[in-house]
């Protein structure tokens, strides 16, 4: 049996050797999806605005990784094999996480800065001070994006351009829809303000509508949950408690076609009741 010290060796000789080259052919076809997903990282640390390095983040995910197989078949350790596979996949899940948490409430606050901005308009017609006006009113995170836009702006980029970079780099489309009014307002040179009322009553009423279709489908959605979970764990007690009760239908010709059959439809079920809730407005 191996012990762990021989297990630690040879995972980091392995990485090393991928690392300094001397496998340069996988290291070469690996490369441009390390780089990539290392690049997404740190696209989203940025937008959660957070501290961490992207690279160290991605070193750690690829030693658990590493050290998940080379721990299971050296030592047969399934439990440790499996934590160190969480290891790797908890990083990503946490920081999807954040990166929704975020995002939810980016579009909360997009409705209430246009109307901060259309009554900052009232008194200074510039956009540019409607929204440093704006982002003193609004509270974090969206009050942290628009003074990093006007950051730009004072510097020397164009507010078009300081726009388009927020919302490029926020990717909501409420905020995308909001830059975008902006931006034609501005250049149509109509009443901005009357437009971002009327855009900020729109997305009011959007709101209200995508709440109603949440409550109507939410029922839905948990008996979809209720079908693609109950039998599947009704199988496991039935077999647990009672072994060989599903041996005629794995054993015979019969059996297998009546299994297949049914989880053709069970697959259909779930695969019907998810185009039916897929409702968009």
């Amino acid at each position: 049996m191996l012990d762990l010290g021989f297990v630690f060796c040879a995972t980091l000789a392995l990485l090393s050797l991928v690392g300094l080259g001397t496998r340069r052919e996988v290291w070469e076809a690996l490369r441009p999806r390390f780089l990539a997903y290392e690049r997404n990282v740190d696209r989203s640390l940025r937008f959660i605005r957070s501290g961490l390095r992207p690279r160290q983040i991605v070193i750690a995910q690829v030693v658990c990784l590493g050290f998940a197989p080379v721990v299971y078949f050296g030592l047969g350790r399934a439990l440790l094999a499996s934590a160190l596979l969480l290891g790797a996949l908890l990083p990503h899940v946490l920081l999807a996480r954040a990166t929704a948490e975020r995002a939810k409430k980016l579009d909360a606050q997009v409705e209430p800065m246009l109307g901060a901005i259309a009554r900052a308009l009232v008194a200074a017609p510039s956009l540019g001070e409607a929204l440093a006006s704006a982002a003193t009113v609004i509270e974090a995170p969206l009050s942290d994006e628009i003074k990093e836009t006007l950051e730009e702006f004072h510097l020397g980029t164009n507010l078009d351009l300081a726009l388009t970079h927020l919302s490029e780099r926020v990717k909501s489309e409420k905020l995308r829809v909001a830059v975008l009014t902006l931006k034609l307002g501005q250049k149509s040179g109509g009443k901005l303000a009357s437009i971002l009322e009327s855009t900020a009553q729109t997305m009011r009423e959007m709101e209200r509508l995508e709440g109603v279709l949440r409550t109507k489908t939410a029922e839905g959605k948990a008996q979809t949950v209720v079908i693609a979970v109950v039998p599947i764990a009704l199988v496991g007690i039935l077999d647990s408690m009672m072994p060989g009760f599903f041996a005629p239908l794995e054993n015979t010709v019969s059996g297998n076609m009546i299994t297949l059959a049914s989880v053709g439809l069970w697959v259909g079920a779930l695969f019907a009741a998810r185009q039916i809730l897929a409702v968009d407005l």
